[in-house]
């Protein structure tokens, strides 16, 4: 059975500003407790980094938590992409500091719409790449011509707005991974934007399931389970520094790859998570050289949704969330960005990778014993990211602190 892996599924929706709103997050004020999971007792300080690093700004809010954590940059960026010309001043500003947004490109994703072309019409591939826009609205009259103009150049649908055929185009587009997007909506919104993402994968060199076995993982000194450990030696990218070690699993037939950073010192993943950066991915992704090394892997899940309003609020954009710092649709729709929610679903196996993710973006108003040359043993906390070496740009990045 080949495997599959279906990105991270980007929904906007956005509501007239008819209403008073409470005021959104702003940079500099204490977080606040969020729809999700988390709460704002569990942000550390903002933190502050150089242009185009939110995502990574978003992780090292989560830094050092027990947990899994999983989320997808291009689906999010993708998305935002959508709304781009609708921003103003401060939010349009957000997102070129944020996210490496600048006006002088008119298709910033080019590489990757393109490798979809190559890769998403044959379903027996050993990769295969899907990329889907729409747009849900209740009014289709008098929409801004930049929109409408950015919609087309985004090959974005355009359909009225209904959550239960909303929810059966996410499931067709991701190959039924994300059966239902919504359970509910507001009557107050008018208008979705979906992004989806879908990548089937396989390794281009896969474990043996003969080989898989339970083992250890170390969660903590005082923590452990006995997940399925894959294993194998092979000739692998890799590349150490002075605090971690760096190994790329390729997928076949793409210039996708599944880049695993492990800490050297046991236990010390917050270290690691302190210092990475798009800078850092790059440099070491460059630097990444053939060597046969003997990996353990633990076959791992991870499954969560979270909001990530107050994860960008307090890295400094919490003017995407200000009313009035986005264009009105038309004349009587004004609206101003509400809530990112993020779903992420991921499944690693012998292989490859199967995984799915939704985000909904809301506008409102307002262990083994072989002898191997290097070892590589994922038993303890390590991060995950999933890159296009083309284009060096990350569809998912995340960390597993458990595999179960």
């Amino acid at each position: 059975m080949k495997t599959l892996i279906s990105l991270l599924i980007l929904l906007s929706l956005l509501s007239c500003t008819r209403k008073e709103e409470a005021s959104p997050v702003e940079e500099a004020e204490a977080p606040i407790a969020s729809s999700g999971t988390i709460k704002g007792s569990d942000y550390p300080a903002p933190v502050r980094i150089s242009k185009g690093e939110a995502p990574f700004q978003i992780m090292k809010m989560h830094s050092g938590q027990p947990r899994n954590l999983a989320l997808s940059p291009l689906s999010l960026k993708m998305a935002l992409e959508m709304v781009y010309p609708m921003a103003g001043e401060q939010a349009r500003l957000a997102l070129e500091t944020g996210f490496g947004f600048t006006t002088k490109e008119s298709d910033r994703f080019k590489g990757e719409r393109d490798l979809a072309k190559r890769l998403g019409s044959a379903k027996d591939s050993p990769s295969r790449l899907l990329i889907a826009n729409s747009i849900w609205l209740k009014e289709k009259k008098n929409l801004r011509p930049e929109f409408l103009e950015s919609l087309h150049a985004l090959s974005a649908e355009v359909h009225t707005l209904d959550l239960k055929e909303m929810n059966q185009w996410v499931k067709s587009r991701t190959e039924g991974r994300i059966p239902v997007l919504l359970e509910t909506l507001d009557p107050k919104v008018p208008f979705l934007a979906v992004n989806t993402l879908y990548f089937k994968g396989s390794w281009t060199s896969p474990f043996r399931k003969n080989e898989t076995a339970n083992g250890t993982f170390r969660s903590s000194p005082s923590e452990s389970s006995s997940p399925m450990m894959m294993r194998q030696v092979h000739s692998f990218k890799y590349h150490e520094n002075e605090i971690s070690k760096w190994l790329e699993l390729p997928y076949k037939d793409s210039p996708l790859a599944m880049v695993l950073v492990l800490p050297k010192k046991d236990f010390d993943l917050k270290s690691v998570e302190a210092r990475i950066d798009a800078t850092l991915v790059d440099d070491t992704l460059a630097k990444m050289k053939d060597e046969r090394v003997e990996l353990v892997l633990p076959k791992f899940k991870v499954n969560e949704k979270t909001s990530l309003k107050n994860d960008l609020s307090l890295a400094g954009y919490g003017k995407l969330f200000t009313p009035g710092e986005w264009k009105s649709l038309n004349p009587g729709l004004e609206f101003s960005l509400g809530d990112v929610i993020q779903a992420v679903s991921i499944d690693v196996d012998e292989e490859g990778t199967t995984a799915a993710a939704a985000t909904a973006l809301t506008m409102e108003t307002t262990s083994f014993t072989m002898k191997a040359n290097t070892p590589f043993h994922c038993d303890q906390p390590f991060l995950f990211l999933l890159a296009n070496r083309e284009s060096h740009e990350i569809y998912f990045m995340g960390r597993i602190h458990s595999p179960e």
